[in-house]
């Protein structure tokens, strides 16, 4: 069966629990609802310089056939399917290590960015027919969100791994982390978050043959 890899965050100083966390933990303990993929879900530091590495070391473990990766935006209030990995970093906040990255390249000789290799248009029309609030987003931000899509899609792309799918959706707060000066009216449960999971899963197409 094909292995596909599910990846969130830690917590931030500025959110606590992270919903992505969340979510991981929770298809940690549900694996069996994407049958008939196998999945592998982990938690990556919110670091600059440990998630490339800890994400690398698990496609090295995997194998993956897709690299699905999910963050939190305190400004949107539905699901994001990035388009595009930029080789910027631009944020005024710091990682959990302390390190401040504004208008920095992720990759010094790199290109200006990567594609997502997910069909974004089909995922999100997948969505939105399961309910569930979606659309198709071109900039996913100068943090860790950005900096772990442009690196991931760089690893599959110099290292003969193209053929790998690979991707990220950033989601929103639960609803009941809202705060008053977010522009977010409503929030999502980690339950619709896990729903949505499985619908980005399905909308990668991958086959029935053995994986990781």
């Amino acid at each position: 069966m094909a292995a596909v890899l599910l990846t969130g965050f830690q917590a931030t100083t500025w959110i606590d629990p992270n919903p992505a966390a969340e979510l991981i933990q929770m298809i940690d303990a549900e694996r069996q609802a994407f049958a008939p993929a196998i999945v592998h879900p982990i938690i990556l530091p919110v670091d600059f310089e440990a998630a490339p590495r800890e994400l690398a070391a698990a496609v090295d473990c995997h194998a993956p056939e897709a690299i699905i990766s999910f963050g939190v935006s305190c400004s949107r209030d539905m699901i994001c399917v990035e388009r595009v990995g930029l080789n910027l970093d631009d944020s005024s906040s710091p990682d959990n290590a302390g390190v401040r990255r504004q208008g920095s390249r992720i990759v010094e000789d790199g290109p200006v960015g990567y594609w997502s290799t997910l069909d974004v248009d089909r995922t999100v029309a997948a969505l939105q027919a399961g309910d569930l609030r979606a659309v198709a987003s071109g900039y996913a931000g100068g943090h860790l969100c950005n900096h772990t899509l442009y690196t991931t899609l760089r690893l599959l792309a110099t290292t003969q791994r193209s053929h790998i799918k690979a991707g990220f959706v950033h989601v929103p707060p639960a609803p009941d982390q809202l705060q008053p000066d977010w522009p977010i009216p409503e929030g999502m449960t980690t339950r619709q978050l896990f729903e949505a999971a499985q619908v980005v899963v399905a909308c990668c197409g991958l086959s029935a043959g053995p994986g990781g």
